[in-house]
């Protein structure tokens, strides 16, 4: 009898559980509270220079990011990112060198891992953020809806 009451208690679970990640998929305040898993600083070796990206918490409603490209004391590239909401879905709003750039929509959301989608870019068209580990981010450009699929990886450890 204590089985089958066990058995009753974690199926009536179940559609609570279905139902709460149900609604994160509907929300996107509550998809962008998700991408806390970006927050921190991130350093990898790329291009023969540093790439340094600093990812804020969603807390005030969007996540702000500063990514720069350095060799020495030189800034080769540096870009302003903003993840927000808008027009009732998560946007990614690039800014390379202070401008700005198109918008990528999320497509796709999972735990530690985010894709942005924007077909009718060139490139790239996908981005994919992976936070593989507390310490590894890994970010992924493509473009798969392109003749040709360029890809390219920043692989990150936490600074």
């Amino acid at each position: 009898m204590n089985k089958t009451l066990a058995i009753l208690l974690v199926l009536a679970t179940l559609p609570a559980r279905a139902e709460d990640k149900d609604k994160t998929a509907a929300d996107p305040a509550a998809q962008l509270a998700a991408l806390k898993f970006l927050a921190g600083n991130w350093v990898a070796d790329k291009f023969g220079a540093k790439f340094e990206a600093h990812y804020s918490t969603p807390e005030n409603g969007a996540v702000l990011s500063l990514s720069e490209l350095k060799k020495g004391d030189q800034v080769l590239f540096y870009e302003f990112e903003v993840f927000r909401v808008q027009k009732g879905a998560v946007w990614f709003t690039p800014h390379p060198k202070g401008s700005r750039s198109t918008s990528f929509k999320l497509a796709k959301l999972e735990e530690n891992k985010v894709t942005f989608e924007n077909k009718r870019h060139d490139w790239p068209q996908r981005l994919v953020y992976h936070r593989k580990s507390e310490k590894n981010l890994v970010v992924t450009l493509s473009s798969p809806w392109a003749k040709k699929n360029k890809i390219d990886v920043y692989d990150f450890k936490r600074k």
